[in-house]
C-alpha cells in the first residue's frame, strides 16, 4: 500500500474534558453514544469490531435518558432536551454503521455536529430508522450545525463523553477544529465520500 497508496491531509478534533486533552480524527459524542462506548470492553472490541456495540447499544437505547444540552459557537448557541449530540469529522459513526452526515469529509476543515430530539420512545424508534436510511438530514428528531472553528457542549445533568470510540469522562466539553493536521496513506482504491476529491 505504501508503494502504491495516495498520501492525504486529513483535519482532526481537538477535545478538551475537565482538563484532558484529546485528538480525535472521527468522532466525539456526548450522552447515548459515550454511554455504550463505555460499557463495551475494549477486548470485546478487538474481538468483534462494531458488532461489540450492540448489546450495550440496544441496553441504552431502551434506557435512553435526555439531559439539557447547551450547544455553543462563535455564532451560535442553542439548548435543547437531547440524548445524545455528536461532532463528526467523517460522514459515519458507529464504525460505519450509521452515517451521520452525507456531505461530511475528513478533509474539508469543518465538522458537522449533530443533536437528537428528545421525544418518546417510539419516536426514538422512528428517528433511529431515519438514521438507518439516511432520511435524518431532513428529519425533525435532529439538528444540524457545521462547525468550523469551535464548539462546547454542556449538559444538565451531565452526561457521559467519548472520544472515538473510547470513553473520555463528563461534560462540559469544548471542542476545536484543526485542518489538515495529519498525513496519512489510502490506497489507490478506497469508499468514494470520504474526501472531498472523490465527490
Amino acid at each position: 500500500m505504501f508503494e502504491t497508496g495516495k498520501e492525504k491531509l486529513i483535519d482532526g478534533g481537538l477535545i478538551e474534558c475537565h482538563g484532558q486533552k484529546r485528538y480525535f480524527f472521527l468522532t466525539a459524542g456526548v450522552g447515548l453514544t459515550a454511554k455504550i462506548t463505555q460499557q463495551t470492553p475494549r477486548e470485546r472490541k478487538k474481538l468483534l469490531g462494531r458488532a461489540a456495540y450492540m448489546i450495550p447499544g440496544v441496553k441504552q437505547f431502551f434506557r435512553a435518558k435526555a439531559s439539557k444540552v447547551t450547544v455553543r459557537s462563535r455564532d451560535k448557541q442553542f439548548s435543547m432536551k437531547s440524548p445524545f449530540v455528536v461532532v463528526s469529522n467523517a460522514p459515519g459513526f458507529g464504525g460505519g454503521a450509521l452515517i451521520l452526515s452525507t456531505d461530511a469529509r475528513i478533509d474539508d476543515g469543518v465538522m458537522e455536529l449533530c443533536a437528537a430530539r428528545s421525544g418518546t420512545f417510539l419516536e426514538h424508534l422512528d428517528a433511529l430508522l431515519d438514521m438507518k436510511l439516511e432520511y435524518h438530514e431532513r428529519s425533525k428528531y435532529f439538528r444540524f450545525q457545521k462547525i468550523g472553528t469551535s464548539v462546547s457542549i454542556d449538559a444538565d445533568p451531565p452526561t457521559k463523553v467519548q472520544v472515538d470510540g473510547d470513553f473520555l469522562g463528563e461534560t462540559p466539553v469544548t471542542i476545536s477544529v484543526h485542518q489538515k493536521i495529519l498525513h496519512i496513506i489510502v490506497p489507490k482504491i478506497y469508499p468514494r465520500g470520504l474526501f472531498l476529491d472523490t465527490d
